[in-house]
């Protein structure tokens, strides 16, 4: 099936406050299954506890500082997209927009859906006047580091990024608008 059929699969729409719990859960799945066997147990427990708790995901869905999208194929979740004001340790952040999460359920890689995900994130950009787009990626994440350099990013800069007491290399990257 040709990238393009398999996009049109998918159903992507913005998340509401309902969907809170099931996106925390996803994301949290995700991030663990991809990152969790590089920290101590209690570093990783933490983080997920903080980061995806249904409560904070809730007050981003409906703070109009962040965009949450779904995307579902057969009623399952197998991507979500999280975008909103910059977060990132930037001297300057007057005209840009922030991809804080583009996650994929495993099934959906090579489907084209985290294209579909990343041309929302830049409509998103375009339409509230922002010039470029950033975001943070873990330093030895090199298959994120190549979808997003097809995406026009490059590397920027850097910071530490805490997952519990561990400290994490992250490359700040950003792409023009």
């Amino acid at each position: 099936m040709a990238k393009a059929a398999q996009r049109e699969a998918f159903e992507i729409r913005r998340a509401t406050a309902d969907d809170a719990g099931c996106l925390a859960a996803f994301w949290r799945d995700r991030f663990a299954a991809t990152f969790g066997p590089i920290y101590p147990p209690e570093d990783l427990t933490a983080y997920l506890a903080a980061a995806y708790d249904p409560a904070t995901i809730t007050a981003e869905i409906t703070d109009a500082g962040f965009n949450h999208h779904l995307a579902e194929r057969t009623g399952a979740l197998q991507g979500a997209l999280k975008t909103g004001r910059v977060g990132l340790p930037l001297p300057e952040t007057e005209g840009l927009w922030e991809v804080h999460r583009l996650y994929l359920a495993p099934e959906a890689f090579g489907t084209g859906l985290a294209d579909a995900l990343m041309d929302i994130a830049r409509a998103e950009a375009r339409g509230l006047g922002a010039k470029a787009l950033v975001l943070g990626v873990y330093s030895a994440n090199h298959r994120a580091q190549r979808f997003y350099a097809r995406h026009g990013f490059e590397r920027i800069g850097g910071y530490q990024f805490p997952v519990g007491r561990t400290l994490d290399d992250e490359w700040i990257m950003q792409a023009a608008l």
